[in-house]
């Protein structure tokens, strides 16, 4: 998916789509070339529902003890909009550093491949605060992305349990 996002120009098109892609990578690299940024995927997932899940249970407790049971729903809209938007602050950092693995080519050196020099590389050219550069916008965008994931969860849930 990286691949497809990062081409530059339609000189820089390789992949018509997302299977050409996997069959192409698979052909040239074997199945270890589509888990490219496994290992940072798993460290920005891990902290990332951490912080989703737990921020969700509490911040909807507490909305439906001070809007009341009559707004369960503003209560899950409210809670999984702030916890989409912490979740994406908390990792925000990683996921940079997982993309650009991932988009470095496929005959990059292994010792390119580190999360160590990924950093190390972005902080030497354009600064600490470039590992925050497009924060805002994304945690704009997650509190409605978010705010409307846990109600429409929960109102399925319930149409397929029949407690609706």
């Amino acid at each position: 998916k990286i691949r497809l996002k990062t081409k530059k120009s339609r000189a820089d098109i390789v992949y018509r789509n997302t299977f050409d892609a996997a069959k192409r990578i698979l052909a040239s690299h074997g199945f270890t070339g589509l888990y490219r940024g496994f290992t940072s995927t798993c460290l920005r997932q891990s902290p990332g529902f951490a912080a989703y899940f737990g921020t969700y249970d509490q911040l909807k407790e507490q909305g439906q003890q001070c809007f009341g049971s009559d707004h369960l729903w503003l209560s899950s809209i409210v809670a999984g909009g702030v916890a989409g938007s912490l979740s994406w602050a908390v990792v925000y950092p990683i996921d940079l550093i997982k993309s650009r693995i991932q988009a470095l080519p496929l005959t990059a050196a292994k010792d390119e491949l580190t999360m160590r020099s990924i950093v190390a590389k972005i902080v030497k050219e354009q600064g600490w605060a470039s590992l925050y550069r497009g924060l805002g916008i994304t945690v704009f965008r997650a509190f409605p992305v978010n705010g409307i994931i846990f109600p429409t969860y929960e109102l399925t849930s319930a149409v397929l349990n029949g407690t609706m």
